[in-house]
């Protein structure tokens, strides 16, 4: 008997236990159970952090898009009087090429937080890697018209082209929001109307280009 009022019966696998060092190992400690369990709230606050910061991404490349476009337009016309090659140059870099790439890397890597940002969220964007690469097709043969020396005429049917994709997104927002019951102003002053000036002066330098 033992000092319970328990046989001390002795198990055969108890002496391989032992010398295993079984009987002797000390259980994990609490702490690390916890700490598993119950993670800092630095951390939590870095992963919810970074998540905040993936669903803004589209809304920030949108900005710089539309901030990269306005500031070609700008020295678009500019350039446009003394220098028109350099003044569609300008244009159909940063308004086609610059533009279009920006569109697709929301389009296609950030594509459920573009789809957030314009309301259209859904478990299938496959329209969206659709509309993504479209953009990027139009922004390479931008970049390419200039750098690759494709001549004037060139870069102003890629900008007429890309003015008119980008038409039918605008009268697609204006669609949405006066169809939609709840009316996003974003969505009519900025993806409508604004689109629709950004396309008006596109087109501006691409007949220009044209007519001469």
């Amino acid at each position: 008997m033992d000092g319970v009022g328990n046989v001390g019966v002795r198990h055969p696998m108890d002496g391989a236990a032992q010398n295993f060092g079984l009987y002797n190992a000390s259980p994990l400690p609490t702490t690390l159970i916890r700490k598993a369990l119950h993670p800092p709230k630095s951390a939590v606050s870095f992963i919810l952090s970074a998540s905040d910061k993936e669903h803004k991404m589209a809304g920030i490349l949108s900005n710089i898009g539309m901030l990269i476009g306005a500031t070609g337009l700008f020295f678009g016309f500019f350039y446009h009087a003394h220098d028109p090659q350099t003044s569609l140059e300008i244009v159909t870099v940063t308004t086609v090429g610059s533009v279009g790439v920006l569109a697709f890397v929301r389009h296609v890597i950030f594509h459920k937080s573009d789809a957030k940002r314009l309301g259209w969220e859904t478990v299938r964007p496959d329209w969206m890697f659709e509309v993504g690469f479209a953009n990027l097709a139009f922004g390479f043969a931008g970049f390419l018209s200039v750098f690759a020396n494709e001549g004037t005429r060139a870069q102003a049917l890629i900008l007429l082209g890309y003015a008119i994709y980008l038409f039918q997104a605008a009268l697609l927002h204006g669609y949405r929001y006066f169809t939609d019951e709840q009316k996003s102003p974003a969505r009519l002053w900025r993806s409508c109307l604004a689109t629709l000036l950004y396309v008006g002066m596109m087109t501006f330098f691409a007949f220009s280009t044209l007519s001469n």
